[in-house]
């Protein structure tokens, strides 16, 4: 039997599990999923259960197709080299493991009401604190997750006054159309955004700005992005500064036979640009892992992952959203959808995320799929 290892139990590590699965009889394939966790956390919808709203739990088990084995466990090493995964209960040896433990959210500051969306158990801790939240919220960081959690508290809580602080500007990141109605739909929730705008230090019950300026705060919550597992830096492999393992554009890593990546906790050659982390990618990479290990041992030529963004779908509440269509590298495009429309398609792409992984787990099918685009490396 060839022993294949999937760490991580999240978008990537489930797709990549059940491809395999479908293939096992016939290749002979012995397969493991590791998670620390036995509830499979749907992250794009993290800051709905910020905000109270109460969620379906599904188990990772039920999401996997036979024969995986599920292994509830903490991993806490890899030895590339003598090719074995170390957790807390043991040793798991693998011929091939596909490295997918995903993303956490890291505080820039430390702070005691203070939360960061993203990291691990943060969402529930919020929710929590929320029923009894007075006065004013920060919220740092208007990206997808800073835009989604604002104005889902704004419409769960509103008689919070909160701010959103930006280091950037929406007119920058986004079509005219898409930045006109995130600030419409701001100015609607009485969301005060302010942009270009830096912090310097969370206070007890404030934020200082790097100008000056104090804004009162009873509760801030950090969203200011995304860093890959530790994991694979306490084990000594390769990675950038945001700690995503490094893997070529097979996404196995160079000089460590049978290792592979996918989803957030990886990084692409340069060639690829910016890869944004999410389900976006995690499901694509997850699955294209999935068929290099199947290459690998079976000795055949691996194909290079290609990719293209289409779009982002960004929920602002629970009744209005912005669909802002993009070029393949992520760059905004001036067609946009608003409104009601939006809400809907962004409620269904968050459904059709878990609709592929069951598909693909009872039918054996490869049913998900992705924009090739023209993200691929230069040579």
């Amino acid at each position: 039997m060839k022993r294949i290892v999937i760490a991580g139990g999240g978008y990537a590590g489930i797709l990549a599990a059940n491809r395999l699965a479908a293939q096992s009889k016939k290749e002979g394939y012995s397969i493991t999923l590791i998670n620390a966790s036995e509830t499979f956390v749907e992250r794009i919808r993290d800051h709905q259960a910020g905000a109270g709203q109460p969620l379906p739990r599904m188990s990772v088990r039920e999401l996997l197709r036979a024969p995986v084995a599920f292994l509830h466990d903490r991993i806490e090493s890899i030895d590339a080299v003598g090719k074995t995964v170390g957790t807390q209960s043991g040793f798991v040896p693998y011929d091939a493991l596909i490295y997918a433990p995903g993303s956490e959210g890291r505080p820039s500051f430390a702070a005691e009401n203070s939360y960061c969306i993203g990291a691990p158990g943060e969402a529930d801790r919020l929710r929590r604190a929320l029923p009894s939240a007075k006065g004013s919220v920060v919220v740092l960081g208007a990206g997808l997750t800073g835009i989604e959690t604002s104005t889902e508290l704004a419409e769960a809580r509103p008689d919070l006054s909160i701010t959103v602080v930006h280091t950037g500007n929406l007119d920058r990141e986004y079509s005219q159309k898409g930045a006109n109605h995130l600030r419409k739909v701001f100015r609607r929730l009485q969301i005060r955004l302010l942009e270009d705008t830096r912090i310097q230090a969370i206070r007890p019950s404030s934020v200082l700005l790097a100008d000056g300026r104090t804004l009162p705060s009873d509760m801030t919550i950090q969203s200011g992005g995304l860093f890959g597992s530790p994991l694979a830096r306490i084990s000594g492999l390769p990675v950038n500064d945001r700690d995503q393992l490094l893997v070529d554009e097979t996404l196995m890593v160079p000089d460590y036979d049978g290792l592979f990546g996918a989803g957030d906790a990886i990084a692409l050659p340069e060639g690829y640009g910016f890869m944004r982390m999410g389900c976006v990618t995690a499901m694509p990479l997850g699955a294209h892992a999935a068929g290099s290990v199947s290459q690998y041992l079976a000795g055949a030529k691996r194909r290079a992952f290609r990719f293209g963004f289409p779009g982002r779908s960004i929920s602002l509440g629970r009744n209005d959203g912005l669909i802002q269509f993009t070029d393949s590298f992520d760059g905004p495009v001036e067609r946009a959808i608003t409104g009601r429309s939006a809400a809907f398609i962004k409620e269904q792409v968050c459904r059709y995320t878990v609709r592929m992984l069951r598909l693909e787990r009872t039918t054996g099918w490869k049913v998900f799929r992705w924009p090739q685009g023209q993200l691929q490396t230069a040579n």
